[in-house]
């Protein structure tokens, strides 16, 4: 809680959390944080080491938004195509 360094090669971003955080399961190319904030839950997709080598980031952001728009992806509030960091709305399976 409260102010998270996450850095990804040159890159460093300050993440604010007020919230308590749980790894979801870590996935091939990704760590997936849920962050329950009382009120909202979301997904935190910290991307893995080296996927900048071949997963193209911002191709990947249009299509998590045109998903995201069609409803068949979850809505996308953060994307930040040179880190790969996205924060997206936690939906209940």
């Amino acid at each position: 809680l409260g102010h998270t360094l996450v850095e990804f090669g040159q890159t460093s971003k300050y993440l604010q959390i007020s919230s308590t955080e749980t790894y979801l399961r870590h996935k091939l190319t990704n760590t997936n944080l849920l962050i329950d904030t009382g009120r909202d839950r979301f997904v935190l997709r910290l991307p893995g080491t080296g996927t900048e080598e071949y997963i193209n980031r911002s191709f990947e952001e249009t299509a998590a938004r045109i998903t995201a728009e069609l409803g068949v992806n979850a809505p996308v509030l953060y994307f930040d195509a040179e880190t790969g960091i996205q924060l997206s709305r936690y939906i209940d399976n």
